[in-house]
């Protein structure tokens, strides 16, 4: 019996990985008929940050310095949402239905809590990426549902160049009835 896996929630960092993890999820979709959330948790700030913005507020920051602060965090929102909806686009253009959400707040607690939330049957991704380490860690055990964590590609194994190894098989010329010790990467057969 399969498992429905229609609702599948995809983590994604904004790293190159992110095209395959995307593409992974499409694949699920299709092949189970489903939908994706796709979600990028942006970082809070930092203690240092916010002892900064505090020191702001009782005027030991400069106002500039603040609004830098503000200017940075609104550009990296305005940023994810751009690429978050540029992947639901190209879900869309699949024939995938999918949602955007962009969260401030550690990634590991907010992508199970938005799991269970949105009764997610799959989570799905990368490894390799920003999220490894304590967020995987994190989500594999705190998961209310399946996980899939997408491998990075691997360079392909050297493979035999066939027409080459062919071509060296081939016995010399005017070598009939000539033992094949002499043919290259010869075997020698024994009666």
């Amino acid at each position: 019996m399969e498992t429905s896996l229609s609702r599948i929630l995809v983590a994604l960092d904004g790293t190159h990985r992110d095209r395959e993890v995307l593409g992974f999820a499409i694949a699920q979709a299709q092949h189970h008929n489903g939908n994706l959330l796709l979600v990028h948790c942006l970082s809070p700030l930092s203690f240092a940050q916010l002892n900064s913005c505090i020191d702001a507020g009782f005027g030991l920051v400069p106002s500039a310095k603040r609004q830098q602060w503000q200017n940075q965090h609104l550009k990296d929102v305005s940023g994810a949402w751009q690429w978050l909806c540029h992947y639901a686009l190209q879900a869309q253009s699949q024939g995938i239905s999918a949602e955007v959400l962009c969260k401030v707040g550690e990634a590991d607690s907010q992508i199970c809590a938005l799991a269970q939330q949105w009764q997610a049957d799959l989570v799905v991704l990368g490894h390799g990426s920003r999220l490894l380490g304590r967020t995987t860690d994190y989500v594999m055990q705190h998961s209310p549902c399946t996980l899939m964590v997408v491998q990075p590609k691997r360079p392909a194994p050297a493979s035999w160049n066939i027409p080459e190894l062919l071509d060296r098989c081939q016995p010399p010329e005017n070598s009939v009835g000539a033992s094949p010790g002499n043919w290259p990467m010869a075997t020698q057969y024994s009666q």
